[in-house]
């Protein structure tokens, strides 16, 4: 498959070149991005940047994280237990509890979502949306050891318009968005946006009667933004956007339930069939986030902008489900957190030395204050002592401070006309303050008191280098290092030891170009990391533990390149190729049998450790092919239908370290097709209607080894199966 892969792009590519030439004169629009925390076009950049504005994703319906699956090189997204687990060029999230800190990073409007959870957000009334691939220590800080993902929310207008959709799909979905903006007063513009989407029909069908299905969901949303222009140097704006997420979760199991500890589990119905479950719990999960972003950019002269950014977000996560993934009433579960998290930025950006040197310097300051519990009824005891349900139960609660401080330097030089050199350094001091307490703790970890106080502080220098050359006016090359760091913590699962940062120095290549005459694009890089101490999750003794491994080494290569071949037709293809896999690592696999991994057997010289260097990273699969065509057919009668068809192949994709067939997802492939129609050239309304995952692909999104009472076992959600939708949309 490897083989007919690289012939397919090779063939590809000779025939679309040559095409190109022939285009009518239609060219690729530039892209703006903010990833240097300046503007340039996605071109310019020196990184590795996938970018879409907010046109292309109302067109392609991306409407959330998974969508970014098949839409950018090197990117895993799945979702477990309320968390987002997103993977960038095999560098992601490892933790399946609400606690631990992101290795991708998401940011609104330049504010860091600190809660995984906050990440299933909607991506509606976007400006643009743009996928930094690689550490960005030194601009972003910490906890972006994978890269980066920024949403550019639409600002305010200074001329009135307005948009209201409605779409109708199946699984009972319905969703109505609006939005107006436009000037309040001279100085003071205004915009709000809203949306409802409710899917009442879930994907996964519960077989057992009397029980909801799971995985439904309803989202609630609304943003307002102001922009106050008091002079022509100084603009200010405050936006405030509120979220609220409802839907249902529960634990799908690919591996039968053990009855060794427990009879209870003697001939208790489960399903590893796609879609099906059997929960006996009506499954609860729900989200509400508020985020507020004051932006201020003050002009002090021509050259010199001072730029302030406050934001605040209280997230609040809720879930209760069935943890045992059978019908036998056995355990249930239920967890949540609440945090109010502080972030203040200062920068100051100047044009010095007739624009030659151009100087971003700027300090940091961070903090997130977070209550997380989780609530473990253990029915199978009252069952096995005759006691009422929910009479016997684990409770933990972890309450943690985060505080961080940084400054940092990044300067790009313009040597010559066509010779850059760049570079930056960040210094980060970081605290976490965290209380531990557990009502029936588990003996192993020494639990008896009440609370147990814990303090960890950590400071980090982390640096970016590079050169970049014009090799003509529309086609550079670039050579960079960098670096990215993720907080340490603790290991508030389980026993609360504190586990150390990890690290990753990347090493990176990349070529980007455009020619025939504007109607081609080429943007390519080849990486090489060196990824450290890299923050692992493990099963011992039926809790989850967190551990820093020893080491991993990531290779690969990306390009992403668009053709215009007339003023109809246009087609994109982008390639992933990754080699990252484990070195100097052994890990103890708690599924080889019960008792593997705990104390006990590691004493009696009876637990088996596994080499798994050179086996794969979890959520990095080796090769990943993406085409989208665009085609547009003017009617006779007036108007236009636009389609757009979508293919991406996802090559095997380990979800644990110990490159087990059971542990995978096998290649896959998934289609979406996209038509829209516009009646005439003055028309306001626009019809759409999507298909996604088009042939219906069974596929999982994430599997996970779980603590459970009936022997630890691999569960995960699937992803959801085809859907279609028809929208209308009216401009005014």
């Amino acid at each position: 498959m490897r083989n007919s892969t690289r012939n397919l792009i090779l063939t590809f590519a000779c025939i679309c070149v040559p095409l190109g030439v022939h285009a009518e004169e239609q060219l690729i629009e530039e892209v703006l991005v903010t990833a240097t925390k300046r503007d340039t076009t996605v071109m310019d950049v020196p990184a590795s940047v996938t970018a879409f504005t907010g046109e292309t994703l109302e067109t392609r319906e991306i409407e959330g994280f998974m969508d970014l699956n098949v839409n950018v090189p090197s990117l895993n997204s799945g979702i477990y237990n309320g968390q987002v687990f997103t993977t960038i060029r095999g560098v992601g999230f490892g933790q399946t509890h609400g606690t631990a800190d992101p290795a991708v990073a998401q940011h609104v409007d330049g504010i860091h979502l600190p809660r995984t959870s906050s990440l299933r957000g909607a991506y509606h009334d976007l400006g643009s949306l743009e996928v930094l691939r690689g550490p960005q220590g030194t601009l972003y800080g910490r906890n972006t050891t994978g890269g980066s993902v920024n949403l550019v929310t639409r600002k305010p207008t200074d001329e009135f318009e307005g948009r209201v959709g409605v779409l109708y799909g199946d699984y009972d979905r319905v969703q109505a968005s609006a939005m107006v903006s436009g000037p309040i007063s001279d100085s003071v513009l205004g915009r709000v946006s809203i949306l409802y989407d409710d899917r009442d029909k879930a994907y996964t069908k519960n077989l057992l009667p009397g029980f909801d299905d799971i995985d439904d969901e309803e989202i609630k949303s609304i943003r307002g933004a102001l922009r106050f222009l008091p002079s022509d140097s100084l603009t200010i704006d405050l936006s405030v956007h509120y979220e609220d997420w409802e839907g249902g979760w529960g634990f799908l199991i690919y591996t039968p339930p053990s009855d060794a500890l427990w009879p209870i589990y003697i001939g208790a119905q489960w399903t590893a069939e796609p879609h099906k479950a059997y929960v006996d719990a009506d499954a609860d999960d729900g989200r509400e986030d508020l985020i507020v972003v004051l932006n201020v950019e003050w002009a002090l002269s021509d050259n010199v902008t001072l730029n302030s950014k406050t934001g605040f977000i209280n997230s609040e996560w809720s879930q209760f489900s069935d943890s045992d993934g059978t019908d036998a009433f056995v355990v249930t579960y239920t967890t949540g957190s609440e945090s109010d998290t502080w972030s203040q930025e200062f920068n100051l950006s100047a044009a010095l030395f007739d624009d030659r040197l151009d100087l971003l310097a700027g300090v940091y300051y961070y903090n997130d204050d977070l209550d997380w519990h989780n609530s473990l009824p253990l029915n199978f005891l009252d069952h096995l002592f005759g006691l009422p349900p929910f009479t016997t139960y684990l409770r933990t609660s972890f309450d943690q401070e985060t505080e961080s401080f940084a400054v940092y330097v990044d300067a790009t030089h313009s040597v010559t006309d066509d010779w850059r050199v760049y570079g930056g350094v960040r210094y980060t001091e970081e605290e976490k303050d965290a209380v531990v307490g557990s009502f029936i703790g588990a003996p192993i970890c020494g639990f008896g008191a009440p609370e147990i106080p814990l303090n960890e502080k950590w400071d980090e220098v982390s640096f970016r280098v590079g050169v970049q050359h014009d090799l003509t006016d529309q086609s550079m090359v670039y050579a960079q290092y960098s670096q990215g760091f993720r907080s340490g913590g603790f290991d508030s699962s389980s026993c609360a030891d504190p586990f150390e940062p990890e690290f990753n120095d990347a090493w990176e290549v990349g070529f980007k170009s455009t020619f025939g005459d504007g109607r081609v694009t080429l943007r390519s890089s080849a990486f090489f990391y060196d990824y450290t101490d890299l923050q692992l999750g493990q099963l011992v003794d039926f809790q989850l533990t967190i551990e820093n491994a020893a080491k991993a080494e990531v290779k690969g290569i990306e390009f992403e390149t668009q053709f215009v071949f007339t003023d109809r037709l246009q087609v994109a293809l982008n390639y992933s190729y990754l080699d990252a896999t484990y070195k100097d690592h052994q890990d103890c696999d708690s599924l080889l049998f019960i008792g593997n991994c705990g104390a006990a057997a590691i004493a009696a010289g009876t637990a088996v450790f596994e080499d798994v260097s050179g086996n794969p990273l979890n959520r990095a699969p080796e090769n990943s092919l993406g085409i989208v065509a665009d085609y547009v057919l003017p009617l006779n009668g007036g108007g236009e239908l636009a389609f757009t068809a979508q293919w991406t192949w996802i090559d095997d994709i380990q979800y644990r370290p110990f490159d087990r067939a059971i542990d995978a997802q096998e290649a896959y492939s998934v289609g979406n097709l996209f038509v829209s129609y516009v009646p005439d050239g003055d028309s306001r309304l626009t019809l759409k209607g999507f298909v996604k995952n088009v042939a219906d692909e069974e596929y999982v999104s994430m599997i996970s080894a779980t603590a459970t009472t009936s022997f630890n076992r691999l569960t995960g959600p699937w992803a959801p199966p085809r859907t279609w939708g028809f929208q209308a949309v009216w401009d005014f």
